[in-house]
């Protein structure tokens, strides 16, 4: 399977889950209910756009919550380097997101080593069962397996503005945001 088609099956398990479970795991979920893919140099240079961005935005039953912006860096090559470069890209995100996930295919070689450089930095890490998924011609929900939960961090606000400006008004719809109040406040 491509880069992209991993890319567009992580965006959709986001997007198709109505009850803002993304993955989940024995011990957590990933709760995100909106989501959109990015990569390329949207937001800057190589290493500041995440191949997906998914946003959490609860509903307010008691208590409200902020928002929680999601970063995810897919990598389709399962190669040991793939995964390091992916590991380090999606490290340089951590600044300015809540949550970041590194999304690689399932390689038990690398899957050790990448658990214990995430697990040590508060990265989330999802593999993909490339060969469930081949063999449909499309990403089966049990194709995901979430490894290892992100650790929730408070990011920089001005970063995190500034890279969510450089998005297109489809791209911020997608997410949820009101794109019209947006331009209104501009004017």
């Amino acid at each position: 399977m491509s880069r992209e088609e991993l890319i567009q099956a992580a965006v959709g398990k986001i997007a198709g889950n109505r009850n803002t479970i993304w993955i989940q795991s024995s011990e957590s979920k990933i709760k995100c209910n909106r989501a959109v893919e990015i990569g390329g140099k949207v937001l800057g240079d190589k290493w500041g756009t995440p191949d997906v961005i998914g946003r959490y935005a609860p509903g307010i039953e008691f208590v409200s919550f902020q928002a929680e912006i999601i970063f995810c860096e897919v990598k389709s090559d399962p190669s040991d380097g793939a995964a390091l470069q992916g590991f380090g890209q999606a490290m340089a995100y951590g600044s300015y997101c809540h949550r970041t996930y590194l999304v690689l295919p399932l390689k038990y070689e690398v899957l050790g080593r990448m658990t214990t450089l995430c697990q040590f930095y508060g990265m989330g890490l999802i593999t993909i069962d490339v060969s469930k998924s081949a063999q449909m011609k499309v990403f089966h929900t049990k194709a995901f397996n979430l490894i290892l939960d992100a650790c929730r961090r408070e990011p920089d606000p001005d970063l995190l503005n500034e890279k969510l400006s450089k998005l297109t008004d489809d791209q911020r719809l997608a997410l949820g945001y009101d794109v019209a109040q947006r331009n209104a406040r501009s004017k």
